[in-house]
């Protein structure tokens, strides 16, 4: 290719400002970066290996899916479909991730981003409450339920001896929500309903110790919830499987509950907690 150097950082310029996203790391905290085009690679076409990152061992799967992603920077063409479509079925499949999670949810809302404002589709990655397509809010939904259950595990292991092991301690243990991400993505409303019994221990653990943190979990919930059912195509869509939007729903909900207009009502977490049981 060749261009004047203007419209290359044009081009350039483009692609990190339709591409870049939130990664958090443990030396650096939260960086706005764009991955690059061998970390997509890696991240939608290889897998978790025992270091500890993502990585795709095809090579020349590697370079044919970089030689086609050049052209969405160089020329403007949009993401591919059959990529965004890999990406969303990796993280259907959260149970694949131990270490490396919360970074391929991150490479995923890149992708996706990109896939829809080449759509010409509005992304916002604060919460909108006002947003009503049917995965956002299931997605927000899930948010909320792996939110509550980690409240407890945390208050609750807060409270554990010194010397217990370091593994149990601060809510590592996955939650209801975790574990049942794959299910609820294919099949929410159905998968809905037994992770609200899964749940149900620890929303009566905040009903009986933090009654002001149950009332808030429990207005959010009803709140989505009838967003949900309020949708005149409820029966026909309730189990079909979930877009990217349900990927961008749990992910604005999330960062929600933890900007600073919440810091009060995450310190009620671990105020008041008695030592309830769970019954798994």
């Amino acid at each position: 290719h060749e261009m004047p150097k203007s419209d290359l950082l044009l081009r350039a310029g483009n692609w990190y400002q339709q591409t870049n996203w939130n990664f958090y790391y443990r030396d650096y905290g939260m960086v706005r970066e764009t991955p690059s085009l061998f970390r997509y690679v890696d991240t939608v076409f290889g897998l978790e290996n025992k270091k500890g990152y993502m990585e795709c061992k095809n090579a020349k799967l590697r370079t044919k899916t970089v030689e086609r992603l050049l052209p969405c920077i160089l020329e403007q063409r949009q993401m591919p479909m059959d990529i965004k479509n890999r990406m969303l079925e990796n993280l259907c499949n959260r149970n694949s991730y131990d270490k490396t999670w919360n970074y391929v949810l991150a490479v995923g809302c890149s992708i996706f981003k990109k896939y829809k404002i080449d759509k010409k589709e509005e992304v916002n990655e604060m919460l909108d409450e006002t947003k009503q397509k049917r995965s956002y809010l299931f997605g927000r939904l899930l948010a909320v339920y792996e939110k509550l259950e980690k409240d407890v595990l945390v208050a609750k292991d807060l409270k554990k001896p010194d010397d217990s092991d370091s593994k149990e301690k601060k809510g590592v243990r996955p939650t209801n929500a975790e574990r049942l991400w794959s299910a609820y993505a294919k099949r929410p409303e159905r998968t809905l309903k037994i992770l609200e019994d899964k749940v149900r221990p620890y929303r009566d653990i905040f009903s009986k110790n933090n009654a002001r943190r149950a009332i808030y979990y429990d207005g959010i919930i009803m709140k989505i919830a009838c967003l949900i059912r309020e949708s005149n195509t409820y029966e026909k869509d309730k189990n079909k499987a979930l877009d990217e939007d349900f990927v961008f729903g749990y992910y604005a909900q999330k960062q929600e509950f933890y900007n600073s207009k919440n810091k009060k009502q995450e310190k009620m977490n671990v105020e008041d907690m008695d030592n309830g049981s769970i019954t798994e």
